[in-house]
């Protein structure tokens, strides 16, 4: 019950949307800033558009990793409301986001179990990369 009642209560963020790019910042209870970047990365070889998903506290320099603020799950609410509204206005083929951590594997998998259908995506796979443990969703 705890779980469902902190995923329902994103923070409230600012949001800055362009054609290829979209921007919210947001503060945790303790005044922490977090980003979330949603990148259009060009298009693979079927023309579609392809968009990656970084989010951090805004004081790790490469966008990716454990923000170790205690409020995890009220953070990821808020990522993925973030990532609710990508998703309804810009309806991409598919998108990336990345666990450094192995830690967050399985709060991701959650996530995604929780959201994906909801949005009409479906989990593709994963695999290894710079980032982490990459994980690819696409439109059902």
């Amino acid at each position: 019950m705890f779980l469902n009642e902190v995923m329902d209560k994103p923070y409230k963020y600012e949001l800055k949307t362009a054609a290829s790019q979209w921007i919210a910042k947001f503060k945790n209870d303790a005044r922490d800033l977090f980003k979330v970047r949603i990148n259009n990365e060009g298009y693979d070889d079927d023309e579609e558009q392809e968009w990656s998903v970084m989010f951090s506290d805004e004081g790790l320099f490469d966008g990716i990793g454990i923000t170790n603020k205690g409020d995890q799950f009220r953070v990821f609410a808020t990522v993925f409301d973030i990532i609710g509204k990508f998703l309804k206005k810009v309806k991409p083929a598919s998108f990336t986001f990345a666990a450094k951590e192995e830690s967050r594997n399985k709060l991701y998998s959650m996530m995604i179990k929780r959201y994906a259908n909801k949005f009409g995506y479906k989990l593709d796979g994963t695999y290894d990369s710079t980032h982490g443990l990459e994980y690819v969703l696409v439109r059902k």
